[in-house]
C-alpha cells in the first residue's frame, strides 16, 4: 500500500496505489504499478504478507521513499557537491595570479629574441 499521508496507512487506506493481495509464492520484487510519482515527493508504504493456508503475517511498519530530481531539467544549483571548510574557504578566496617572480626577465629575454630574429621592435 502506497499513500500520500502517514495517516492515510494508519488508518488503512491507500490514496496512492494498493497491490491488494497478489496469490503468489513470491513475497519480494511485486512492481509497483501506481500513477507516476512525481520528483521531490514523499511517498509512505507499508506491506502485508499472508502464509500458505491465507493466515496473514503482522504487517509492515510504515515507512517512506521521497523521489529525487527526475529530468535532466529540473537540476539547477550554482554548486552541487560537498565541500571540507578548506574546499569552501579556498573557492571563497579573493583571486590573486600567480606568476613567475622572473616574469620581467622572461618578457625582456622574449621582446630581446623578437627583436633579434625579426630585425623589428
Amino acid at each position: 500500500m502506497v499513500a500520500s499521508r502517514e495517516e492515510l496507512l494508519r488508518q488503512g487506506k491507500a490514496d496512492v496505489w494498493d497491490s491488494g493481495r497478489i496469490d503468489s509464492g513470491e513475497s519480494l520484487n511485486v512492481r509497483y504499478k501506481g500513477p507516476a510519482i512525481a520528483a521531490s515527493t514523499r511517498s509512505f508504504w507499508l506491506v502485508k504478507v499472508w502464509d500458505a493456508a491465507g493466515k496473514p503475517y503482522a504487517q509492515s511498519d510504515i515507512s517512506w521513499w521521497e523521489t529525487g530530481l527526475v529530468s535532466q531539467e529540473a537540476w539547477r544549483a550554482q554548486w552541487i557537491g560537498y565541500e571540507t571548510p578548506e574546499e569552501d574557504a579556498v573557492r571563497h578566496a579573493p583571486s590573486v595570479w600567480i606568476t613567475s617572480p622572473d616574469l620581467k626577465v622572461l618578457n625582456a629575454d622574449k621582446a630581446a629574441s623578437s627583436i633579434l630574429l625579426t630585425g623589428r621592435r
